[in-house]
């Protein structure tokens, strides 16, 4: 994942080669329009009289865009990361199953939630199981519940409606 930009650095950049600091931010297209229009402007200068204020002016405008186009790169950096915590959030491995259920057996073996509890818990994590994106080997899935079931954690039932889950899925 991508870093967030410094303002002053491209402020910085900006300084000494206007429209350096928006390509330091990713806005490589406008970065070097600036870029191009301000070193043409002052070599032109002397030859066909561009004034100097447009050659100030496009070096004043990329120092005042320093800031925007620093925080719309910082914007869409966290958007992307937002969005890949919320994917995550929505996908689930045989790993993180099995480790969910064993964790609501855990709490339950050391007497922290009682029985109902323990069945709630366990019966939530089943439910919303199906509402995830499945990554990894269904068979890995299985094994990692042979235990649970052989030493009573999950019931007959409650194997078959992962069964019945895990096949709906593709």
């Amino acid at each position: 994942m991508e870093q967030k930009k410094e303002f002053w650095i491209a402020f910085g950049i900006n300084f000494f080669f206007p429209g350096g600091g928006h390509i330091y931010a990713g806005d490589s297209h406008k970065g070097v329009r600036l870029l191009v229009f301000y070193l043409i402007s002052w070599v032109l200068t002397p030859f066909i009289y561009v004034p100097g204020f447009v050659v100030v002016g496009v070096w004043i405008y990329a120092l005042v865009k320093s800031r925007e186009v620093v925080d719309t790169y910082n914007n869409k950096i966290e958007a992307e990361k937002e969005a890949a915590v919320k994917e995550e959030e929505k996908s689930i491995t045989p790993e993180q199953f099995v480790s969910a259920i064993n964790k609501a057996n855990q709490l339950y073996v050391s007497e922290m939630i009682s029985e109902p509890e323990f069945k709630v818990k366990k019966q939530t994590i089943i439910s919303e199981f199906q509402f995830k994106k499945f990554i990894g080997d269904k068979d890995d899935l299985l094994l990692g519940l042979a235990p649970l079931k052989k030493n009573g954690t999950i019931s007959e039932d409650e194997l078959q409606e992962i069964k019945k889950i895990l096949l709906s899925m593709n």
